[in-house]
């Protein structure tokens, strides 16, 4: 609702509690984003989105997020786990090298670097967590697909208690000038 009003995003606070209560504990978000790319070429829509979704709640648990998170969010991915990044470039192998050179190559890529120089000040992965919502929103590959988001929309899907929206802004900057 803060969000809202200070004019970030126009995400609506009772749209996020009536999407939290038709998806928990899934984020709203994750149907939206989910749905853009399950017409892709080979990809299994109830298969392989059954696949990635177990993926990505074993990491979840395993990695102990779910003992800090109140939902798991599209972008609750390890990238630099083999096995998801397989997933991944299965569903659109033509971001393999935006996915290396951008968000993950442990520690070597743009979103890593930018978090490191940050981590004095937060021990969040502020520039890792919205390039790989950028990410999820532009595995569409079919002809005239929807992909990307913008900035309104990307902040209402990062708000979260505790989240430093401002943050997410300056980090979102510096993503779309070295990415």
């Amino acid at each position: 609702a803060r969000a809202g009003k200070s004019g970030l995003t126009s995400y609506s606070a009772e749209k996020v509690y009536v999407g939290v209560r038709d998806s928990y504990p899934f984020h709203p978000s994750i149907k939206d984003l989910y749905a853009r790319f399950k017409e892709n070429p080979n990809f299994q829509q109830t298969r392989g989105l059954i696949r990635l979704m177990r993926q990505v709640i074993r990491q979840f648990y395993e990695s102990g997020q779910a003992d800090q998170a109140f939902l798991i969010n599209v972008f609750d991915i390890d990238l630099n786990h083999s096995i998801t990044l397989t997933m991944i470039r299965e569903i659109k192998p033509s971001l393999d090298n935006a996915v290396s050179h951008d968000i993950a190559q442990h520690g070597k890529a743009v979103a890593e670097i930018i978090d490191a120089q940050y981590e004095e000040d937060s021990h969040f992965p502020y520039a890792q967590t919205l390039a790989k919502l950028l990410l999820m929103s532009s595995l569409n590959d079919t002809a005239h697909g929807l992909q990307g988001l913008s900035d309104s929309d990307m902040l209402g899907y990062l708000c979260a208690p505790g989240v430093d929206l401002n943050q997410y802004k300056k980090v979102l900057e510096e993503i779309k000038t070295q990415c």
